[in-house]
């Protein structure tokens, strides 16, 4: 039975369409293929003495998460007005895991590139033809005022580069959260800045329905980040966009995760039951016996010291055994959120596994990227079992992991053989078509629409629920960035993003009389913007595709 590939009937979702959207979307899309380019040269440049200098490629590679995805999401990047705005958007639909919340609806939005934080090209005013009555005496505020914004890129730009932050790079996906309550209240989790949620959700209003509330509502994305807003006052000017809504997906796709997940929680329920019961366990066993003998297990549980006298007492074996399993649990618990999915199941090793995990112990570096995984949560066993000395033996609790790894193994392995091998196959068609082609953008777009929501499904298996949907559940150290992303956001820090508003404000507002002055379409707008001398890293021949396509649009107009 071959690939099915029946058009997927879409619903529309309402997007912010301002004017300064328009204008500033082309800016910022530009300025990212230049330094897309900028990097790609370093990157090879690297490769190229990759044992010399230890150079880690991996951790530089601005690629997606799909195998082999690149091509399609750089032929994006360069199809002109169809490069910009959000695209598609995809609804999922999860359990609730708050008091008195139904289900939460995570919409994601798809974009052809990253924008990553930072300020828009901002030139002097002499640059877009006017002078200010005043400009002889404020000339010193201006010249400050335009040079600080290009001086601040280069700051983000450094930062980036020491904490090997992924900014600039093709295709990226960003969400934002509405949650179903009782009583038909809804709820909204906003996107802050490089795709972590905000803390606490804001309350809609009241619907009768999902649908009803979509009604009322419309989504917003910032110029420089790509953060998705849900908005309860629509703007003046919207754009709409392809929605596909949970049960399309369902049916084209034959994935499902709600089911899934409410099998995650009641493994969760299960752990806390058994660590209750261990904890009394140990409780009872540790009230019987002296505390001398409590201090020397204390001291056996170091990192440093090992009393071999105490493991001689049956009694504090039974309470070291219970220590360990507990520890186990607690950490499956944690397994639950910040593992991908489909490493529930049986897969090829993960760096996450690897390195976050620290599974050296089991997968050995020179076999990690040829061995084959079971369910993560059987790997961790495993190497508990190894690094703590002891076998774990609950059978309720293997016997879940099992079953959670057949549910989800029959879910990746459908998609992977029969999604993921189409998305692939298209690709590789339009990598042995000319760009030259007459029909290579409307070959591209028409690829795009066909995969954008397999590379949208294959992101919800390779990402954990933490980073997905329940941002609650983050692990610690990512917290930090967290708070970093909720302090430059805060509406009374002048350095954020509040910094970030005002210079595009700036440049708007001179675009636009650039705009007005010239009098040019959007389309020549862009064509104006990609011949600026500034763009130093981007191609000649990209330049010349972009303008051709420019002009293609203008054509089909």
């Amino acid at each position: 039975m071959g690939y099915s590939n029946d058009k997927i009937p879409y619903l529309k979702l309402k997007v912010d369409h301002s004017f300064q959207k328009q204008i500033l979307e082309i800016m910022a899309l530009v300025r990212v293929i230049n330094n897309y380019y900028f990097k790609q040269k370093r990157i090879n440049s690297a490769k190229s003495t990759l044992d010399a200098r230890n150079y880690s490629y991996l951790d530089h590679k601005d690629s997606y998460k799909f195998p082999d995805s690149t091509p399609l999401f750089e032929n994006w990047m360069f199809i002109g007005m169809d490069s910009l705005y959000p695209r598609l958007a995809m609804h999922y639909v999860f359990p609730g895991l708050l008091k008195g919340e139904k289900r939460r609806n995570l919409f994601q939005f798809t974009f052809s590139t990253s924008r990553g934080f930072g300020f828009p090209i901002y030139f002097g005013p002499e640059f877009y033809g006017y002078t200010l009555k005043y400009g002889k005496i404020l000339e010193p505020l201006f010249k400050w005022s335009h040079t600080v914004c290009h001086r601040a890129n280069q700051a983000i730009f450094l930062v980036a580069k020491r904490f090997k932050i992924k900014r600039h790079h093709p295709g990226e996906y960003e969400s934002a959260i509405i949650s179903e309550y009782k009583n038909g209240i809804y709820k909204g989790i906003d996107t802050l800045l490089h795709g972590y949620f905000t803390s606490d959700p804001k309350t809609l209003g009241i619907y009768s329905s999902l649908d009803k509330a979509l009604e009322n509502f419309a989504f917003s994305y910032s110029i420089g980040d790509h953060a998705i807003k849900v908005e309860t006052k629509i703007p003046d000017k919207t754009r709409t966009i392809p929605f596909i809504y949970y049960p399309t997906l369902k049916k084209k796709f034959g994935v499902n995760f709600y089911p899934y997940v409410i099998r995650l929680f009641l493994f969760q329920e299960l752990l806390v039951r058994k660590i209750l019961h261990f904890k009394g366990r140990k409780k009872n066993l540790l009230n019987s016996i002296s505390w001398i003998k409590k201090i020397k297990l204390r001291i056996n549980q170091s990192k440093y010291f090992s009393l071999q006298s105490v493991t001689t007492s049956e009694k504090l074996m039974k309470v070291e055994f219970l220590i360990k399993s507990i520890r186990l649990m607690e950490e499956l618990i944690n397994l639950i959120y910040i593992s991908p999915l489909h490493t529930h199941t049986y897969h090829s090793i993960t760096p996450f596994e690897f390195y976050s995990l620290d599974f050296k112990r089991i997968f050995p570096l020179e076999k990690a990227s040829s061995n084959d995984s079971d369910s993560i949560f059987f790997s961790y066993i495993k190497y508990e079992e190894l690094r703590s000395d002891f076998t774990f033996n609950e059978s309720e609790i293997i016997q879940k992991i099992e079953e959670l790894s057949v549910f989800m193994g029959k879910m990746w392995s459908n998609f992977k053989e029969k999604h993921i091998n189409f998305a692939r196959k298209q690709i590789k068609e339009l990598s042995a078509l000319s760009c030259k082609n007459q029909n290579f953008k409307n070959k591209c777009i028409k690829i795009l629409d066909e995969t954008l929501p397999i590379f949208s499904l294959y992101e919800i298996f390779n990402r954990s629920l933490s980073e997905t949907i329940y941002p609650e559940t983050s692990p610690q150290r990512k917290k930090l960035w967290i708070y970093i992303a909720r302090f430059f956001s805060s509406r009374y820090n002048l350095l954020g993003v509040n910094l970030m508003r005002h210079y595009n404000n700036l440049a708007f507002n001179n675009w636009a009389y650039l705009i007005k002055k010239k009098n040019l379409s959007l389309i020549q707008y862009f064509e104006f913007i990609i011949k600026l001398p500034i763009w130093k890293h981007i191609p000649l021949e990209i330049k010349r595709r972009i303008i051709r396509n420019l002009k293609i649009s203008t054509k089909n107009e």
